[in-house]
């Protein structure tokens, strides 16, 4: 009964990441560009600071790249476009039946590494780029 009741837990709570990505992927194809570029600055700590977070652009980038304009989206966080585009894949891949088992295989422990050095990589590009921000 229990397990039941935790993989019942378990499906909703990845249909609702699903639904949650599905979103993003479409409000960035619908947003304009124009009304980001008036909207006020929400980071805190580009506010406090006067540099960017490592999420700093993440929208602008990903609304770019709904719109196709992949130079904007660099400009903006060269990241952006890499996790839209990961995850319109993931999206495609979780709602066909055989993407299943290329997500768990994708998935395995031995796969790690490259998440983990994608990750310090973003980690170094966003401190890269809020040190230039800093000096200029």
């Amino acid at each position: 009964m229990q397990t039941a009741l935790v993989t019942r837990w378990n499906l909703v709570r990845l249909l609702r990441l699903e639904l949650a990505v599905a979103a993003a992927l479409v409000v960035s194809v619908v947003l304009p560009m124009a009304w980001l570029d008036a909207a006020p600055v929400v980071c805190w700590i580009k506010r406090i600071y006067g540099v960017p977070c490592p999420g700093c652009g993440m929208t602008h980038a990903w609304v770019a790249t709904g719109h196709g304009d992949f130079a904007a989206a660099f400009e903006a966080n060269a990241f952006g476009a890499m996790l839209f585009v990961a995850a319109a894949v993931w999206l495609l891949l979780r709602m066909n039946p055989r993407g299943h088992a290329v997500l768990r295989a994708a998935s395995s422990p031995r796969l790690r590494w490259p998440a983990w050095v994608l990750f310090g990589t973003w980690l170094a590009y966003s401190a890269v780029r809020a040190m230039t921000q800093l000096s200029a």
